[in-house]
């Protein structure tokens, strides 16, 4: 622990003489927005439009590693402390965020902070949802708010607010940009409605993770999940398994859930257990781990959770 902490601030140490040293801001230079998740990315892309030549817009986590895991540098804490505008979940895999700004204080930067635009009643614990776990965890708030739609209109809303601040002479544009794109938030968020109040199965059942706490949240879906949150854990129990198999005996689930980038072993043990024998196996993707390649190849929040209501609606049964 302690061998982490001097790491830490050896970074910062690094990165702080890296901004002292650097040259005072020209007019021409570009405006810099960091980013931490694709969601976050995504959406200001979006309420950007075609106006990006002087915008620089980084995503930190571009390499497939998710939030979790990521192990930042000395160039990515001097890029967050030099940037504009920030914005990042909030939540505890934030820390070291925490910590680089506070050691490098400025008066211009902007720093949006997700869970920040919720209310206490509004954040989740990683326990939600009667998730089967032999011993109870400390409790925790689920980081994964870009996954409720309906919130994600309130976060765009905001990232727009920020955006026309830095750059006021582009509002009018930023505005209507914000403005379509909700719309078409609010349209599939209605399609999820639509989905889950069509089928008489409220139930999912991951054997994996369970970051979903937010979309299952927003449409009255209760889930059961080996692990709560995005656990370290990866081995779950006979007891975990003997759970899960009954869950989906009795409540007669169709399909079971799995998260992308993981195997299968886990969900396909489970299924040997059962005795209705259900074969599938439906991926959901928590976009935490969205890569650069993945990008460039054309995809976006909503056309990610277009695939996620897709796959919701196999699980469900129609």
């Amino acid at each position: 622990m302690k061998r982490t902490v001097c790491i830490c601030l050896l970074l910062l140490f690094v990165a702080v003489a890296l901004i002292s040293c650097a040259p005072p801001a020209t007019e021409n230079q570009k405006i810099t927005i960091v980013t931490t998740v694709f969601p976050e990315y995504d959406w200001t892309r979006q309420i950007l439009g075609e106006e990006t030549g002087r915008v620089e817009l980084i995503l930190l986590c571009d390499n497939g590693i998710d939030l979790h895991s990521y192990q930042p540098t000395v160039a990515d804490i001097a890029t967050i402390t030099s940037c504009d505008l920030l914005i990042c979940t909030g939540g505890t895999s934030d820390a070291w965020i925490n910590d680089a700004l506070a050691t490098t204080p400025s008066d211009t930067r902007q720093v949006i902070r997700l869970t920040e635009l919720l209310s206490k009643d509004e954040l989740l614990s990683e326990q939600s949802h009667h998730h089967n776990t032999e011993h109870r965890h400390d409790e925790a708030y689920d980081e994964h708010v870009w996954l409720s739609l309906r919130l994600a209109e309130r976060f765009c809303d905001a990232i727009c607010d920020a955006l026309c601040a830095v750059m006021p002479e582009s509002e009018n544009e930023y505005r209507e940009n914000c403005k379509n794109y909700t719309a078409q938030l609010k349209a599939l968020n209605e399609a999820f409605v639509t989905t889950v109040g069509s089928t008489s199965v409220k139930t999912l059942l991951f054997a994996d993770r369970f970051p979903f706490s937010y979309l299952t949240n927003d449409y009255g879906i209760e889930c059961y999940a080996a692990f709560p949150g995005c656990s370290s854990e990866t081995e779950a129990s006979f007891a975990t398994i003997a759970f899960l198999a009954e869950r989906m005996d009795t409540l007669e689930l169709p399909a079971i859930v799995i998260l992308e980038n993981s195997t299968t072993q886990l969900a396909e043990t489970v299924l040997s257990v059962t005795k209705t024998k259900p074969s599938l196996i439906v991926t959901m993707n928590s976009l935490q781990s969205v890569s650069r390649s993945d990008i460039e190849n054309g995809a976006t929040y909503l056309s990610i959770m277009t695939k996620n209501l897709s796959a919701l609606n196999t699980a469900l049964g129609q």
